[in-house]
């Protein structure tokens, strides 16, 4: 029997040019308490003089073991010391441990906090004392143990350990050894008896060293013979690893931090357990097709008459679907909150109130009721990392939405319980390459993609005039279409007066904003208007204006001169702008920006900025943008960032007018 059965798909995208650790920069002593002066001195990291903080060694050891009545028991021990280098990097002092607090809870114990400082040329150091160490609850299964270390100066160095044990024994999840900060030495052990079998996916663009060993052990059974079984253990470590920071456009920076994921896949005791989890994808459907995710999405309810009824003399089915929506919607308040497994569909209709899933197993429902054919779609969210199809997991999804069939054979997707989408229209975190369709008829799954569903577009148009004081005013009206759309409802969600959204949009254009509307009605469209005033920069006989009262690229936004993560982007887009400028009397065109077309290979992507003059009293200036991509590689990013930065230059465009 092999030891360890594993499932090594390696994403090309994760680690294509994967390399070895390097040497160890800082030689440490892991064991508790062993601190070298040289540890404590230290104010900078010669590989990192930026880093705010270092982890000067990580030990992490998961055994996973089992007694002789067959009780199955994970326990993590973890021990760690941080380096605080800047002012900034006294943030890793405040801990939050997470824990499971429901049924058979996790323990958390045996923690341990300390921190030293050099006194007088000493190390001296300061415990925690306990009643600092606090348990708080922040849902009914999730709970946290918080503290934070005393004495933290820059300089400081930390050390903490404490012990979890945990009768959850299927949940070894990832296993991380790099983080946003860098790492001098990181060692994780794994140690688990032989009859438990695993799938395992390798992340990341740094290689850890790593080993593999067994130990034979026997163990008495209760009421039965011993039993010799084998202790695997891995051992994997890595030196030197440099921080891998968040970047612009990236939905999950975390995920190509290098790491290994395990996922439990069967246990077999010869004579005595034989128990397998999620070996195939059809595995996971089926425990999916078990569970009240599809059941209540096929359920029915009194209510649906209403609906029925509200529909009728609506012919076109995407308005039945959003109709049918609405109605739930009025029914049932959305809490804000998503969650995987629907209530009960006569408790979402009784509390008035309800998470995304059961909104939308309502809605499902509902639109079953009505004829056509409504299933979940499960999503694993661009915010938690990309789906490996080839890395089969219990563990790969965090919601769902719903795929629906009308009766005339049309295929829409809908997330109900967003206000800021449509049918069609999801939120930018749903729209991935790999989601799970569950066909309500109990068929076969399968994949889909929902990345691009619709076209997704943005016109603005400027109307602007040069008035006799030398301002510049007009109107401004903006279409937006799709998720575009989403966006700008996005953004003004995040706002809780047009007061501060007309203070933002002052920040980011030099304008001032005069008055404000905007249209955001249940639909794939959004329309904003705005009236507006420009000063202008006039120097002798000259007046120069600039035609962009508004930009769609951010000159921040690539302005590294590396990047180490793919570039991804919401959406693919299209954007149309059209400035036109009423010129007075006593002023002719002495130049207009130039014309000219730019383009990314690497974007697919294409720009394009033409200057005409219309008549001696009119001037237009069109700028295009489209592109056709979302997920770029690094490999990439100077051809990016060069085309980027075209871009926002032209941005700088100036009308020059002469007085006459």
């Amino acid at each position: 029997m092999k030891s360890l059965k594993v499932i090594t798909g390696v994403c090309a995208l994760f680690l294509a040019g994967a390399v070895s650790a390097w040497s160890q920069s800082i030689p440490v002593n892991t064991k508790i308490g062993k601190i070298s002066y040289t540890e404590a001195e230290m104010l900078s990291y010669s590989l990192d003089t930026s880093a705010v903080a270092l982890v000067l060694c990580e030990d992490r050891n998961i055994v996973l073991d089992i007694d002789s009545y067959l009780r199955i028991t994970k326990t993590t021990y973890v021990h760690e010391r941080i380096k605080i280098l800047k002012e900034e990097g006294k943030s890793y002092a405040d801990y939050k441990i997470p824990y499971y607090r429901g049924d058979d809870p996790e323990i958390v114990n045996e923690i341990k906090v300390s921190t030293y400082n050099v006194v007088n040329g000493v190390i001296q150091e300061t415990k925690l004392a306990r009643k600092y160490i606090f348990n708080e609850k922040a849902t009914s299964n999730l709970g946290f143990i918080s503290f934070s270390a005393p004495e933290v100066k820059v300089g400081s160095v930390i050390e903490v350990s404490y012990k979890i044990e945990s009768p959850r024994y299927w949940e070894i999840g990832d296993i991380v050894f790099q983080r946003s900060i860098p790492v001098n030495f990181v060692e994780v052990k794994f140690d688990y008896v032989n009859f438990f079998y695993f799938n395992k996916m390798a992340r990341g663009f740094l290689k850890p060293t790593s080993s593999f060993s067994g130990e034979g052990r026997t163990m008495p059974l209760a009421g039965y013979q011993s039993y010799n079984y084998t202790l695997n253990k891995e051992v994997y470590s890595l030196k030197d690893a440099p921080a891998l920071k968040n970047e612009s456009y990236s939905f999950c920076p975390s995920q190509y931090r290098a790491a290994i994921s395990y996922e439990l896949s069967s246990i077999s005791i010869p004579g005595q357990v034989v128990k397998n989890y999620s070996l195939r994808w059809e595995n996971v459907d089926d425990t999916f097709r078990d569970s009240p995710v599809l059941k209540r999405c096929h359920d029915n309810n009194k209510h649906f008459e209403g609906y029925a009824k509200a529909v009728q003399g609506i012919e076109d089915e995407k308005e039945v679907i959003a109709a049918v929506r609405n109605a739930v919607l009025k029914d049932i308040k959305w809490d804000e909150k998503r969650g995987m497994v629907p209530q009960e569909l006569s408790k979402s209709y009784k509390e008035g109130i309800a998470n995304a899933a059961s909104i939308n197993a309502v809605v499902a429902s509902a639109l079953n009721h009505l004829g056509y054919t409504t299933s979940p779609v499960l999503i694993k969210r661009r915010s938690s990392g990309f789906l490996a199809s080839f890395y089969v997991s219990t563990e790969a999804f965090d919601t769902f939405i719903l795929q629906v069939k009308t009766p005339s054979g049309q295929v829409y997707y809908l997330d109900a319980a967003t206000k800021n989408g449509y049918v069609n229209v999801l939120p930018i975190d749903f729209l991935v390459a790999n989601a799970r369709l569950l066909p309500i008829d109990k068929s076969a799954a399968s994949w889909v993609d929902l990345s691009s569903l619709e076209r997704n577009m943005q016109n603005v148009v400027v109307t602007a005039k040069l008035q006799e004081d030398g301002l510049v005013s007009g109107d401004v009206k903006v279409t937006a279409y799709n998720e575009t759309a989403y966006s700008a409802k996005s953004y003004y969600a995040r706002f809780s007066s047009d007061d501060e959204v007309i203070e933002d949009m002052e920040k980011d254009d030099d304008v001032e904003i005069l008055s404000l509307t905007h249209d955001f009605s249940y639909s794939p469209e959004a329309v904003i208007q705005y009236s507006f005033e420009q000063e202008n920069v006039e120097s002798g006989e000259f007046l120069y204006i600039k035609p962009f009262v508004t930009t769609f690229h951010s000159e921040s936004s690539f302005r590294n001169p590396t990047r180490e993560i793919p570039i991804e982007f919401p959406y693919k887009e299209n954007i149309t702008y059209q400035y036109t400028l009423e010129i007075p009397e006593g002023y002719v065109v002495d130049q207009l920006p130039a014309s000219s077309r730019l383009g990314s290979s690497a974007m697919n992507s294409q720009a394009q900025i033409v200057s005409v003059e219309t008549d001696p009293h009119h001037v237009t200036i069109r700028f295009t943008y489209r592109n056709n991509s979302i997920l770029i590689s690094q490999d990439k990013y100077q051809d990016v960032r060069a085309y980027w930065e075209q871009i926002c230059n032209l941005y700088k465009s100036t009308i020059v007018l002469r007085k006459i």
